[in-house]
This record gives structure tokens, sequence and C-alpha cells, in this order.
């Protein structure tokens, strides 16, 4: 058995706080990019709508303005 007086207790202990905290550090880490994508996510959703919306808009003016073009002229 190792002597009582060469300190090895206080550094097993010192070794295991710093295990914790780095533990406590980990799993806050994991819930903000847990949060992070949650709320990436939804944007992403709501982005793609919108994307949706503008892309049949701007489908939609070329083929009124030829509608225009052809009631016009005809």
């Amino acid at each position: 058995m190792p002597p009582e007086g060469n300190g090895f207790d206080q550094y097993k202990k010192l070794i295991l706080s710093c295990l914790e905290d780095g533990k406590a550090e980990r799993e806050q880490i994991v819930r903000e990019l847990t949060d992070l994508r949650i709320a990436f996510e939804g944007f992403s959703q709501g982005m793609s709508v919108k994307a949706g919306v503008w892309g049949a808009l701007a489908g939609l003016l070329p083929a009124v303005g030829v509608l225009l073009v052809m009631v016009l002229k005809g």
C-alpha cells in the first residue's frame, strides 16, 4: 500500500473533480447544440415555404406578360 502522506488521495480528488466539471460542460454544449438545431430546422422549413411562394409568383409573371401581349395584339 502507498504511504498515506504522498498526496495521491488529493490528486485523485482533483482529477475526479475535473472529470465531473468536463462532463457538466459537455452536457451543456449538447443542450445548446440541440436548441440551435431545433431553431434552424424551424427556420429552414419556413424559408422553404417562402421560397416556394416566391417561385410560383416569379413563374406567373412571365406567363401573365405573354398573355397580355397576346390579348393586346390579337
